[in-house]
């Protein structure tokens, strides 16, 4: 798992938001699950708040059931740069073990 998510971290890495602009409305039947999934929302918009090339303007609709986005950006990523990553966790010893074991199992 340790070597999963590294490999997330350095993919991420390797890809940069050049600009990115999303406005909208979300809410569901319930203002409970609404309420709910609005803090899921900003706790994964608390990352890119600091960053000026990132807006983020979406806001929580209570009493009815919308879901309403617009958006744009730009984002580059350079495949060359997904290599490394790639291969290091390909070929670091827990996944060939990993792969060694399911070979066998199927076998």
């Amino acid at each position: 798992m340790r070597g999963v998510l590294k490999l997330l971290r350095d993919l991420t890495g390797c890809v940069r938001i050049v600009s990115l602009h999303v406005a909208g409305r979300i809410g569901l039947d319930d203002p409970c699950d609404t309420g709910r999934l609005w803090g899921n929302i900003c706790a994964f918009a608390g990352f890119l708040h600091g960053s000026k090339r990132v807006r983020f303007q979406v806001e929580p609709e209570f009493n009815e059931a919308v879901f309403e986005l617009d958006g744009q950006g730009e984002i580059r990523i350079i495949p060359f740069f997904l290599f490394l990553p790639a291969a290091r966790f390909v070929l670091s010893p827990s996944t060939l073990r990993a792969a060694w074991a399911a070979s066998r199992r199927t076998g």
